[in-house]
């Protein structure tokens, strides 16, 4: 049977994980509930899919900066205490043979309020201060980005100031 999963957050930044089907849905966990007088992440909780087709949720407190070890993104699971991720200054493209040869990281698509990557044209940065999309496979160990799109601030043309973005 074909399921759509469901990340719904309210108000409070209470969340459940639902799997949607044509004729039903059911919850399969609820987010644990932030204390009160803490307000919601910059950054979205995002439903996140692991090696072997486990469901989670994760979650970036650090909100414009980069996780860090500090700071670091979290791993929710059912039934399970949050897991603390890699810092993101282990990041590295998919392609590298680290990420190639380790399977064990989680699927998510980040949608980050601040700019987490840096993109640079010949050297000089390309310099924006919106957010970024971006696809990772993220374990304790490292993150592993498969692809990105990201704010690389304006570009002047005769046409005027443009803005732009990198796909990657």
């Amino acid at each position: 049977m074909e399921l759509l999963l469901v990340l719904a957050v309210d108000g409070y930044c209470s969340g459940v994980v639902l799997a949607v089907g044509p004729r039903s849905s059911r919850r399969l966990f609820a987010l644990p509930r932030r204390l009160e007088g803490v307000g919601c992440p910059p950054n979205r909780d995002v439903l996140a899919l692991g090696p072997n087709g486990e469901v989670g949720v994760l979650r970036t407190p650090s909100g414009e900066e980069p996780a860090s070890a500090k700071d670091p993104a979290l791993l929710l699971l059912p039934g399970q205490p949050m897991r603390p991720l890699a810092p993101w200054d282990t990041l590295q493209s998919a392609d590298t043979p680290a990420c190639q040869q380790d399977p064990s990281g989680f699927r998510a698509i980040l949608m980050t309020r601040g700019p987490w990557v840096s993109v640079t044209d010949s050297g000089a940065p390309l310099v924006g201060t919106a957010g970024s999309m971006i696809l990772v496979r993220w374990s304790p160990e490292r993150v592993c980005v498969e692809a990105l799109e990201t704010d690389a601030g304006t570009w002047t043309t005769d046409q005027g100031v443009m803005n732009t973005s990198v796909v990657a």
